[in-house]
């Protein structure tokens, strides 16, 4: 085969893989960091663990993929390779799971700082001076300029827009804005039910009884919508719930099956766990 044959499969590849972004978006990249500093703290620990600790099993593919998404973050730093790689949360990520006010300047300046670590993020926000344009405006650009796939143009919009959401970054990319100290109290009670999470999922680890109600506050679509159980039936006699206002949200059901994912190792047993 000849080499510009070669180069020419060696492009089309290319074409096919999108450039590096955090798989998950930075509100449930902070839940997984609280998960971890309320297991190890500041310490070190091998990766293994800490993929443990979010309900993954060792060298998990989708365990990996967060790891990463937490580094690109700024919010996990590491060292060593294979079996011996360690991780941390770096002070940043403290800054962030330590404010339970979570209406300080530090804590908004560094959502911010997470925010933007991303490569991508950084270099969109500055492109589009803090005004993210229209998802076909991005779409078709990142993947002319940018050579995104398919799906990876998909899956990158939802991330970044939810990301800068979470970081209430405002448009004039003012770190400490009016907006963001006046709408405080309301970033609060969006967020009640993940802190709730992280206070379930404590509890459970504890050996406590699990406790899957949220409090957060309904939106202005959701005034009207009253909070109904849904059954999921699994055998004759036996199921599970779900309490909430339906429909439900793309993102809230993205956060209940990552949610689901950190409560496995507890709710799952295993053969190997069976025999022991």
């Amino acid at each position: 085969m000849s080499t510009k044959a070669n180069n020419n499969i060696k492009t089309k590849k290319d074409r096919n893989r999108s450039p590096s972004y955090p798989a998950i978006d930075l509100e449930l990249a902070t839940i997984l960091a609280k998960v971890l500093y309320d297991e190890i703290g500041q310490s070190s620990s091998n990766v293994e663990v800490v993929l443990g600790i979010w309900g993954h099993k060792p060298q998990s593919g989708s365990g990996l993929v967060k790891l990463a998404a937490l580094k690109k973050f700024g919010l996990i730093e590491d060292e060593g390779s294979k079996d011996q790689r360690r991780a941390k949360l770096t002070q940043l990520a403290l800054t962030i799971v330590l404010d339970e006010e979570k209406k300080s300047v530090d804590y908004y300046k560094a959502l911010e700082e997470a925010a933007m670590n991303p490569v991508i993020h950084q270099e969109l926000w500055n492109r589009y001076s803090g005004s993210i344009p229209s998802d076909n405006t991005l779409r078709l650009m990142l993947a002319k300029e940018y050579q995104f796939s398919e799906r990876g143009v998909k899956e990158f919009i939802e991330q970044f827009r939810r990301t800068i959401e979470f970081a209430m970054m405002n448009k004039s990319g003012n770190i400490i804005s009016e907006e963001k100290k006046s709408g405080a109290d309301k970033r609060r009670q969006s967020t009640e039910w993940a802190d709730n999470a992280f206070d379930s999922f404590r509890s459970f680890l504890q050996g406590s009884q699990m406790n899957m109600d949220t409090q957060k506050k309904p939106d202005e679509t959701q005034k009207d919508q009253e909070i109904t159980n849904f059954s999921i039936p699994l055998t004759n006699d036996m199921g599970f719930i779900i309490r909430h206002r339906f429909p439900m949200s793309t993102e809230e059901w993205e956060y209940m099956m990552s949610l689901l994912e950190l409560y496995k190792k507890r709710l799952v047993q295993t053969q190997k766990d069976k025999k022991n």
